[in-house]
């Protein structure tokens, strides 16, 4: 005979009918698991253990089964059970006087989950409590025994059932998530994959939109992409966290970066800064002080190449930069900020004057656009 698991469903009505019957000699419970017949019992102050039917045992319990009484008084020569050394389940050890063993039979609609509980009074047991003046059960007490257990059994039974059923429900919606999600991982065409692509243009379309109405270029790394695909936000709101979030990485960006890149740290990094709706209003303009700290720096550069009676060139300023550059990352800084630089440079006309006047790589940017404006005139 082998222990049974804890959290088996006939395991659970063993132990509670022990659990409110206090005295209870011994209970059996009867169920079917999958083409098996099996059976948990219990005496009182023993721990549950569970065993195969077989043999006439498996034919008298069948019978039991088919019956539609709800429940019956028996006697120990009644039981079914099979006397052999497997079931250690022996007749004389229940000598009690005939009629002492309660049959209840739980019929649900799933016919694989009813249960036949045999519950065993002992000798001297009396419905009231246990006193120095026992007296045997009566027939009316044995009558209300039998409706207040029946009843009060089959609805525990009944909730165990809804709870396993509610745990399955649980358990196969997790199993198929994960199914969706290892698709989605390994490039299956599946509905949430293509909700998921739609998605990301979404993300992609405003990055861009943004990113074009600061003059800026925003890649966004499969790390924050993936990160805002999770959410279950409103466009709008979408729309502005990608919105602050840019500004941020805008920020923490070096000046003479290319593009901005847009990774799950400045998300997270957005998160913790609002504490406060207020403390967490960053606006896209403040993407403008990535191109002022750039013209910054190489104001100061070209200060010290001046001082240095060197030649303003793109070369000589990348070595005055701290830390130094070399001149192609300068031209093509220049390039990537063109459009934040003229507009700085207009803002604030007393502002970069070394760099207005001796650079001509400035110089040509502020004649290139002159150009333009004086071509779109005409």
């Amino acid at each position: 005979m082998i222990a049974a698991e804890n959290q088996s469903y006939p395991y659970r009505m063993v132990t509670h009918t022990l659990g409110i019957i206090p005295g209870i000699a011994k209970v059996m419970v009867f169920y079917r698991e999958q083409a098996e017949l099996r059976y948990c019992m219990a005496s009182d102050g023993e721990a549950p253990c569970d065993e195969t039917c077989s043999g006439n045992l498996l034919q008298q319990i069948h019978l039991h089964f088919k019956s539609k009484t709800p429940w019956e008084w028996l006697s120990v020569d009644d039981l079914p059970y099979e006397i052999n050394t497997r079931s250690l389940i022996q007749r004389t050890v229940f000598s009690e006087e005939n009629n002492r063993i309660l049959l209840l039979r739980l019929n649900f609609e799933e016919r694989n989950k009813n249960l036949l509980i045999y519950i065993h009074f002992p000798e001297h047991f009396n419905w009231t409590g246990k006193d120095r003046q026992q007296k045997e059960l009566t027939t009316e007490h044995k009558s209300l025994i039998s409706f207040l257990l029946y009843h009060q059994l089959f609805k525990t039974a009944g909730e165990y059932l809804t709870f396993d059923k509610t745990q399955h429900t649980i358990a196969q919606s997790f199993k198929t998530l994960g199914k969706q999600v290892s698709g989605i991982n390994a490039g299956i065409d599946d509905a949430n994959e293509k909700l998921n692509r739609w998605k990301a243009e979404i993300i992609r379309h405003f990055a861009d939109e943004i990113a074009a109405t600061a003059g800026i270029t925003v890649a966004i790394d499969i790390s924050a992409l993936n990160a805002l695909l999770k959410l279950d936000i409103r466009p709008a709101e979408l729309k502005r966290l990608i919105n602050r979030s840019i500004a941020i990485a805008s920020v923490t960006a070096a000046p003479t970066d290319p593009d901005i890149i847009l990774y799950d740290w400045h998300l997270m990094a957005l998160s913790a800064s609002e504490k406060s709706e207020k403390a967490g209003e960053i606006i896209v303009e403040k993407i403008t002080d990535r191109t002022t700290a750039l013209l910054d720096r190489f104001e100061l550069a070209a200060r010290r190449v001046i001082d240095a009676r060197e030649s303003l060139t793109g070369q000589n300023l990348g070595k005055a930069c701290i830390p130094s550059i070399s001149a192609p990352a300068i031209s093509d800084a220049l390039k990537k900020h063109r459009d934040r630089i003229i507009l700085l440079l207009k803002r604030y006309p007393d502002r970069w004057v070394l760099l207005r006047t001796h650079f001509k790589p400035v110089q040509n940017q502020l004649l290139s656009r002159n150009t333009e404006n004086k071509s779109q005139s005409a």
